[in-house]
């Protein structure tokens, strides 16, 4: 007997970055691990209609822009990078949000003199690089993004503070991705409900990440898209098979040991940090409307981004971190923390030039605290770095 009702946990996402601006076919390969509440739904736009006529019936409206939305949340997880080509899982969602990947290499070291710190360059005989994670005692590698290959076994010095005896060369560790404004790469996705295939192209999403204290950082995504057309018939929610997939058995890291600081011109503060933190890329994506094309929409492209951090923190003393003058002062902030502390499963999290946008003091269990909205600012593209090693 066949079993024709829907089942609502059976569910994959496969999700690839094109190579041109048509559908482009994800593999098995290409799935995202779907915690619960995925849903994928039609979000067409409708022409409204206003006959006069003899009775107050009214008319049907008509579907103008046939674009659909996919909305879910993922675990975020590392991998071995030591190839120098494998990137994480989510590389391709980072790409089309404007977050470029750069290769790092880290400098194996058997003593640290002085700790190095985030941007700092270093420098040996030949080789040249950029300080990406901040070291600590008991760091055995410098990680940093190479822009002079050429470092061995040497003594090497960075340009703020940081100096080291290296052991040997450098070598692939991870990724840095930071935000390109002519980056344009577009996403073709395929929604996949017991059976049910639904799939869209020319797709941006919109980005956050988030992690409660002692829990799993998320990607939370919402991908927009043109509905595919296969001779005709836009494919949502269309009989098919599953795809097979053999999941990533990776565990992810949790939101502990997360070395969270606020730093300004003259404090470096590590806080209590509870409930959510979050950053919210803020992307925006419109419609790129186009009567030519059957849809009426061309697809979706970034045109902008105002991303934010909101933290919350037991309030601290002036002398910890007087974050009320850095607020009315307009003060750059520099915030950096991370999630997870193995190697290939740890992602670090820069932004060096945060503004304080709100503070709203709440109660919890009879703490005081603090919840702080930071705009993530900058230069050039500068505002935020996220580092895969």
């Amino acid at each position: 007997m066949a079993c024709t009702a829907k089942r609502t946990n059976l569910k994959n996402l496969l999700i690839k970055k094109q190579s041109a601006d048509v559908f482009d076919q994800p593999a098995s390969t290409d799935d995202y691990r779907l915690n619960a509440g995925f849903v994928a739904q039609l979000t067409p736009e409708v022409v409204a209609r206003d006959i006069l006529k003899s009775s107050y019936t009214p008319e049907a409206d008509l579907v103008a822009l046939k674009i659909g939305t996919m909305t879910g949340v993922s675990e975020m997880y590392g991998d071995d990078y030591t190839d120098g080509t494998t990137k994480p899982y989510f590389n391709d969602v980072l790409e089309s949000v404007q977050l470029t990947p750069a290769k790092l290499e880290a400098i194996p070291v058997s003593a640290i003199a002085t700790q190095f710190v985030h941007n700092e360059i270093v420098s040996g005989a030949t080789g040249v690089g950029r300080v990406v994670v901040p070291t600590i005692a008991g760091d055995t590698v410098v990680v940093v993004a190479v822009t002079t290959p050429g470092f061995t076994a040497e003594t090497i010095t960075g340009s703020i503070s940081g100096s080291a005896t290296a052991t040997g060369v450098e070598a692939d560790h991870g990724w840095s991705y930071k935000f390109n404004s002519n980056l344009c790469e577009r996403l073709s996705c395929q929604a996949e409900e017991d059976g049910l295939i639904s799939k869209i192209y020319n797709a941006v999403p919109t980005l956050t990440i988030t992690a409660d204290d002692s829990g799993i950082p998320l990607l939370n995504y919402e991908i927009s898209g043109v509905i595919y057309e296969d001779t005709g018939i836009p494919q949502w929610l269309r009989d098919g098979s599953m795809s097979t997939i053999v999941r990533d058995e990776t565990v992810p890291p949790l939101f502990q040991s997360g070395r969270l600081s606020y730093v300004n011109q003259s404090v470096s503060f590590v806080p209590v940090v509870d409930s959510t933190n979050t950053t919210d890329l803020a992307i925006n994506r419109p419609a790129r409307r186009d009567a030519n094309n059957a849809g009426g929409v061309e697809g979706f492209v970034v045109t902008g981004r105002a991303p934010t951090q909101t933290i919350r923190i037991d309030t601290p003393t002036n002398a910890d971190a007087d974050f009320t003058l850095d607020w009315l002062n307009s003060d750059s902030v520099a915030l950096e923390w991370r999630y997870g502390q193995e190697q290939g499963n740890t992602f670090w999290f820069f932004a060096p030039t945060s503004k304080i946008e709100n503070a709203t003091p709440t109660d919890q269990d009879g703490f005081m605290k603090q919840e702080l909205q930071f705009k993530l600012t900058g230069q050039d593209d500068e505002e935020l770095e996220i580092v895969c090693i």
